[in-house]
């Protein structure tokens, strides 16, 4: 796509406004509000998106059909997916296993461990992220949201294992 190749965007990032340029589409065709811009000059990109998706699919400027609106929006999406990278979603339900693991093995040490109320899953996932971001960084975990070494170690062998599985 011209418009975004003079950008200098990731291919998520043009993912992302193809994706934005789609929506603010059908929000016009539905009478709604485009979504708000995300990035600098979004406006006047999307703007120029639509007006190569129009070109490219012989659509006049001010045919404003719901017929025209669907084939741009169509476009866009197919746009879209050709320039997203491809998600492996068995990596990412593997991670979002071991981070749930994590979590309710946490839980269930620190549940042993004191008086308090037990911690909802919300709150033993956020605890996980918080302690995965933290040791990503270099930084030591904070006491309350230490996960036995065991739990992290079983959740990592689970997820080199998936990793084999694929290579």
């Amino acid at each position: 796509m011209t418009a975004l190749a003079r950008q200098e965007l990731s291919r998520t990032e043009q993912a992302g406004l193809l994706a934005r340029a789609a929506l603010a589409v059908a929000a016009e065709r539905m009478g709604g509000l485009p979504p708000e811009p995300f990035v600098a000059d979004e406006k006047a990109l999307r703007a120029k998106i639509v007006h190569e998706v129009r070109r490219r699919l012989r659509i006049a400027a001010d045919d404003l059909s719901d017929e025209a609106l669907r084939s741009i929006e169509d476009a866009l999406d197919a746009e879209m997916e050709a320039t997203a990278e491809p998600v492996d979603v068995e990596a990412a339900l593997v991670r979002a296993a071991a981070v749930v693991t994590q979590a309710t093995q946490a839980a269930d040490v620190k549940a042993r461990g004191a008086d308090s109320r037990p911690l909802s899953l919300f709150e033993r996932v956020s605890a996980t992220f918080r302690r995965q971001h933290s040791e990503r960084r270099g930084e030591a975990p904070a006491a309350t949201e230490e996960v036995p070494e065991s739990a992290t170690k079983n959740a990592d062998d689970r997820e080199n294992a998936s990793k084999k599985g694929r290579g």
